[in-house]
């Protein structure tokens, strides 16, 4: 559990760590050394296998650059593969966000069409938020004058 904590080993790896203390009897301590387990997190040792991965694979990059995303878990998976599944997948994702200069947006859909124009910075809160609270304020009963359901 400590391990997990401290980020020397992910969930994965946890778990083939305990059963093994329970076969062979050594501390996790022990186990990591022995079999070169611990988890990879230094950016230094995990950005320039990122770079070969793109290297490889030009036309994925290509396809995350125009907007389709579905490649993303593909290059990880190389990127883990790389590294026996040593390299921490959270520093492997900001490295690959930043060589690839890509960010994530998540939306929230309760079933509506969500449109945006990317004219001002609250465009995803006027067409994607406040029709929303607009939603809940007919259905959530509220006090009087709160921001809350009706006022009357």
């Amino acid at each position: 559990m400590v391990l997990l904590q401290e980020g020397r080993i992910h969930g994965k790896l946890g778990k083939q760590v305990l059963e093994l203390v329970f076969q062979e009897g050594k501390s996790p301590a022990e186990i990591l050394r022995e079999r070169n387990w611990e988890q990879i997190t230094d950016p230094a040792v995990i950005g320039p296998l990122v770079e070969k991965i793109l290297a490889k694979n030009p036309h994925v990059v290509e396809t995350i650059r125009r907007g389709d995303m579905k490649p993303w878990g593909f290059l990880v998976g190389q990127i883990m593969k790389e590294t026996g599944g040593r390299a921490d997948p959270r520093v492997v994702q900001t490295i690959l966000k930043e060589r690839l200069q890509v960010s994530f947006l998540y939306l929230l859909s309760f079933g509506g069409a969500i449109s945006a124009k990317e004219t001002r910075m609250e465009w995803w809160y006027l067409e994607a938020v406040e029709p929303f609270r607009r939603s809940l304020r007919r259905i959530l009963p509220g006090k009087k004058g709160s921001d809350r359901g009706t006022t009357g």
